[in-house]
């Protein structure tokens, strides 16, 4: 069985100097994810989506949320998922899932999202 959605936002995820950082908790949800992934007998892709909220233009965001995908992408590929399993998209501010007038929401809304499909 393929692993559940992977949800890692602003509290794991950080950007720090202009670097992104995974914490060690997100980290660890990510290496469960794959070994679970590579336990299962099934084929998988990976769909590896970027969010962010609303701090500038619509361009910037999604420059953001590819940004924030394109890193996890690569910690998926260093865990072993080949890079041709994975693709990435930038959603940017679409799709919040909490209230952007509050840190904590900012917080949710700042996210990656991971899911393993089945082919």
């Amino acid at each position: 069985m393929l692993p559940e959605k992977v949800i890692l936002d602003g509290t794991v995820l950080r950007s720090k100097s202009g670097k992104l950082e995974l914490d060690p908790q997100g980290l660890k949800a990510l290496q469960e994810a794959v070994a679970k992934a590579h336990a299962s007998t099934s084929a998988f892709n990976v769909v590896v989506s970027g969010f962010s909220y609303f701090t500038s233009s619509r361009t910037r965001n999604i420059a953001i949320s590819r940004r924030r995908a394109e890193f996890v992408a690569k910690a998926l590929a260093r865990q072993g998922i080949p890079p041709e399993k994975i693709t990435v998209k930038a959603i940017g501010l679409d799709h919040p899932i909490a209230d952007n007038s509050t840190q904590a929401g900012r917080l949710k809304n700042r996210r990656v999202e991971v899911e393993f499909l089945g082919d």
